[in-house]
């Protein structure tokens, strides 16, 4: 297959070529350039779908300073007091403890 770059005619390996010269540090393979280009064929762009399910509530990060600054102004409260008041999962607290 070629395809149009900067009026220039390329195939799918020098379209991977050219984009991996430009960014050395993202690299993509011949076959992500295949997958974009079909994707684009199909939809019109290239950008990402909106992804259906449940967001997600919180961060590890957040989850884990909440759950240490928890169990610091009361250090007798069990892991799953904790998990209680924050309403995360047991497991989330004692993985942060």
């Amino acid at each position: 297959m070629i395809y149009g770059y900067r009026n220039r005619k390329r195939t799918q390996s020098e379209v991977c070529t050219v984009f991996n010269g430009i960014y050395p540090h993202t690299p993509v393979s011949q076959g992500t350039v295949c997958q974009l280009i079909k994707k684009f064929r199909e939809t019109g762009n290239v950008k990402d779908v909106k992804r259906t399910g449940r967001p997600k509530s919180a961060t590890s990060e957040e989850k884990a300073l909440n759950v240490l600054l928890t169990i610091e102004e009361t250090p007798q409260v069990s892991t799953r007091e904790v998990a209680d008041n924050l309403e995360i999962s047991h497991s989330t607290t004692a993985r942060s403890k």
